[in-house]
């Protein structure tokens, strides 16, 4: 379970009640999953789990922590109101008072994000606000099209011929079919590329895109990456010769992971500290511990290691080249020189990706946060300069209070005003850190630091319009190895004399597919990426011709690009950079400050504020469902099961049964109900070992502390004579027999798991090959194989041939119980036409228990060049997947 939803059912559940409690979660996420499209109601979900064993007055609370935490009717999925009844009689009501406002700066992928989520939120809980209307929202965004760093722009080249020679009549791409507008009743022939966001990533294990991209906007193509290889050329137009290629990449691996142990430690080597010109041990935290801002930077730290290497005096020009290949590489991840980088927590958000097979959008990934936006209150070119609140003295802070004043005062460049209740700032951090907002007063000096902390970089793109391919077209990309600044050789290679230089034009992308143009988009990373905007676009032009031309020896020369557009993002006024990484001073935390509210008034959203996620589109977009719904919370207080009584069970206000009350908390929100899925349907759902899986955030709630505070509870029981013993909490849905070989099941379960040893991964060796096929991207890291026995997971049927398994209807945020509980037999569930004579069959068959644990060792950070696509639950031998940051982050 997520702390969370650990806290809110804790006092609720008995021990026993744990497995229906999770078929009845796991139920309603797979209603949902099979029509994301349509809302799923409570009365749709109530009569799909009301025999599963769980209290039936329990099953609303739990569609309403799924609805808030945004798990479920999300994205494109917005309710239609009251029943026509309520309608008419709220339209004859007359308002108390005019509704609140609320205000967001910015219409990237976070803001529209929030919009959108609030205005489902507010659409089911209209009656809350009763006799007033629900808030209205707002989007303030400066520039003159939504999106933000998800931009892609259409190119002025079109097809010349469809005759021979032009990419138009390729058998690999359709350019005549049509892109959806933003208007969804019109359609406009165009190629775009991507600028900014490029690639998504994990397609699986609860990725909100997937349900977004993939299920909500069918009518958005998708060209999947598949294991794409990424050729390395050297200058002469030379592939890399294979054993050199991996020779190389152990060498980069092994450096890397000298660098990160070093963290394991809390005093450098006095060779490291000489190395770094003498640093002294000034300032601690604690007895012998050197301040995080002593600490060397990961760059650093790799550059003593390569150069204390035993073969670093041997290495040719080529090997040296290759090995910064991969330090451009790893610039290219995180946006920025390496020597920025917090050693100790430059990679804290690897524990968390999303797995599965990434994609691109054809015509741009910019389409998303348009599509999104369809129906909100966006108002273009209004870029916001200054935001006035009340002191917090002066806001009332009862829970589920209604603010009568608009205590927020927002001025726009161009001298309009907003005043609204609460503001949502979702603006990149360059622009934060650039101080181009007044806050009157000033920010909090803990939300100012983390500002400071974090680093904002910097990526590249130079895009090239060719009128026919000269290239493979048969490869997705492939990359350069320069030969460094020459002069400077004495003994190898001077490492400085690669730094500024590695990082330009060391990839190329093919984006044929997804453009329906000969393109080729390069990139800018590292030193190279500052460099390059202050160049003229002539000259980087010319520039990659040359590097196209030592790939491309054969040809004797390169044509003239059609177009040409490169990216400038630094320069950019509501960008100034492309995604944010931990600096030399910052921790993980510091992205949880600066999500961090101010008063219930100030809320900020974006991928600087994900710390699970950063740099990513669903990064930023989860950390705006997730200020969504404090944002309700602010207004109509945080959910909260009605009391308990001293059995521990939950105790209800009013009368009548379940299903009565059921009935009238639906009908105050009804909408078109979603039909519960055939009984085949059921039968093929993911067992609870590898189906849904719900968030971390704050951390997850291990089986061991679920026991633990189960047995304190009994403990306190019979000290205080109290008979409310778990078998009697359970008797009006179970008897105590039934239950028995339940719990011996898993107790024989967990006996078998503890006793099973685990598996170490063996450190790497210079002939170890390497782990994965090549591309842009963060490292890997080592995980000991998974250790015992699981079931294989069921895949969810699905109309559009969806074949990943079910779980991918959640968002981790979206990402973190993984259950100790076995396969279980799905109920029947009636279909449309018995919808309303439900009878459900309440036998239920559970298997002996089955878990599969993943252990991760020691962090080994791996170089690699490949898109990772193998599931982590599946016990990926000698490596775990890690983000590859290069696919989904902001200015590709």
């Amino acid at each position: 379970m997520c702390v969370e939803e650990f806290e809110l059912f804790q006092y609720h559940l008995g021990k026993a009640d744990l497995e229906s409690y999770l078929k009845t979660r796991n139920t309603m996420l797979a209603l949902w999953s099979d029509s994301p499209k349509t809302p799923l109601s409570l009365s749709t979900a109530f009569e799909a789990t009301k025999d599963l064993g769980l209290v039936q007055l329990i099953i609303p609370h739990v569609y309403e922590f799924l609805l808030r935490s945004g798990y479920i009717n999300f994205g494109m999925c917005p309710f239609q109101g009251a029943s026509s009844d309520q309608q008419s009689t709220e339209h004859t009501m007359k308002p108390t008072r005019e509704a609140q406002t609320i205000v967001i700066v910015g219409a990237g992928i976070a803001g529209v994000g929030v919009a959108r989520q609030l205005e489902n939120l507010f659409g089911y809980y209209a009656d809350r606000f009763a006799p007033n209307l629900p808030p209205k929202v707002i989007l303030l965004e400066a520039r003159s099209r939504i999106g933000g760093r998800m931009h892609s722009m259409e190119l002025a080249t079109k097809p010349t011929n469809t005759n021979g020679n032009s990419i138009s009549d390729s058998s690999t791409v359709d350019i005549k079919a049509p892109i959806t507008a933003s208007d969804p009743s019109k359609s406009m022939w165009r190629h775009a590329v991507d600028l900014g966001a490029q690639i998504i990533t994990g397609f699986e294990n609860g990725n909100p895109m997937e349900i977004i991209v993939r299920r909500q906007l069918t009518d958005l193509p998708l060209h999947y990456l598949d294991h794409e290889n990424c050729d390395l050329f050297e200058h002469d137009g030379k592939l890399v010769d294979k054993t050199m290629d991996v020779h190389c990449e152990v060498v980069f691996n092994q450096i890397l992971e000298d660098a990160c142990q070093l963290r394991e430690h809390d005093k450098l080597p006095d060779q490291l500290t000489a190395y770094l010109g003498g640093r002294t041990k000034t300032d601690t935290v604690g007895p012998g511990r050197v301040k995080s801002a002593s600490l060397p930077t990961l760059g650093h730290s790799m550059d003593y290691f390569i150069e204390s290497h035993p073969e670093f005096q041997t290495w040719t020009h080529n090997e040296l080249g290759l090995i910064h290949w991969h330090y451009a590489n790893l610039e290219f991840a995180n946006a920025t020189p390496l020597d920025q980088l917090s050693l100790r927590h430059w990679d804290q958000d690897d524990d968390y990706e999303f797995s599965g097979p990434h994609c691109m959008v054809v015509q741009g990934y910019g389409q998303v946060p348009v599509r999104l936006s369809e129906g909100l209150d966006v108002r273009l070119d209004k870029p916001v300069t200054a935001i006035t609140r009340a002191k917090a003295e002066d806001v009332s802070t009862t829970a589920g209070a209604k603010k009568t004043n608009e205590n927020i005062h927002i001025e726009c460049g161009d001298g309009t005003v907003y005043d609204c209740s609460a503001a949502i700032v979702t603006v990149p951090l360059g622009v934060l850190k650039n101080r181009q907002i007044r806050f009157s007063p000033p920010l909090p000096e803990w939300k100012e630091k983390a500002i400071q902390h974090l680093g904002f970089g910097l990526l590249n793109k130079l895009v090239l319009v060719f009128e026919k391919p000269f290239w493979d077209t048969t490869v997705g990309l492939f990359g350069y190895i320069g030969s460094g600044e020459e002069g400077s050789f004495a003994k190898g290679y001077d490492l400085k004399a690669y730094r500024s230089s590695r990082g330009k034009f060391y990839m190329f992308w093919n984006c044929i597919v997804v453009s329906g143009l000969p393109v080729l988009v390069t990139l800018m990373a590292g030193q190279s990426a500052y460099d390059c905007e202050n160049m003229p676009k002539e000259d980087l032009v010319q520039e990659a011709l040359e590097t196209l031309h030592l790939i491309h020896p054969h040809i004797r020369q390169i044509p003239q690009p059609l177009e040409s557009v490169v990216t400038r993002w630094s320069q950019d006024e509501y960008a100034r950079g492309s995604f944010s990484f931990v600096g030399k001073e910052g921790t993980g935390e510091d992205y949880d400050l600066l999500a961090k509210p101010i008063d219930n008034q100030l809320y900020f959203a974006g991928e600087a504020t994900s710390r699970h996620y950063p740099a990513t589109a669903h990064g930023a977009y989860l950390s705006g469902v997730k200020v969504a719904k404090d944002i309700l919370d602010s207004l109509i207080g945080p959910q909260s099961l009605t009391g308990s009584s001293s059995d521990g069970e939950p105790k209800y206000r009013g009368t009548g049964s379940p299903s009565s009350q059921l009935q009238s908390m639906d009908d105050a929100h009804t909408n078109v109900d979603t039909p519960p899925p055939s009984s085949s349907s059921m039968d093929t759902l993911p067992s609870l070992g590898h189906g849904f899986v719900l968030p971390r955030r704050r951390g997850r709630v291990s089986r061991s502390m679920i026991a633990k505070f189960y047995a304190e509870r009994s403990d306190d029981d019979s000290e205080s004579g109290s008979d409310d013993s778990d078998d009697s909490k359970n008797e009006e849905y179970g008897s105590v027999e039934e239950e028995k070989p339940k719990q011996e099941s898993h107790r024989k379960a967990i006996k078998a798991e503890e006793a099973t040893p685990q598996q170490k991964s063996s450190p790497p060796t210079l002939n170890d090959p390497p782990i994965q096929k090549r591309g842009p991207g963060r490292p890997r890291k080592q995980v000991a194989t998974a250790v015992s026995g699981s079931t294989e997971a069921v895949k969810a049927p699905s109309a559009t041939g969806m074949t990943a398994v079910a779980s991918s209807s959640l968002s981790e945020k979206h990402k973190a119980i993984k259950d100790d509980v076995g396969p279980i037999k799905k109920p029947k569930v009636a279909t449309v036409k018995d919808v309303h004579h439900v009878t459900t069959s309440t036998t239920t068959t559970t298997t002996s228990t089955s878990t599969t644990t993943i252990t991760v060792t020691k962090k080994t950070p791996k170089a690699t060049r490949h898109l990772p696509t193998k599931d982590k639950a599946q016990g990926v031998a000698g490596g775990r997947q890690t983000r590859a940051r290069y696919e989904a982050h902001y200015a590709i």
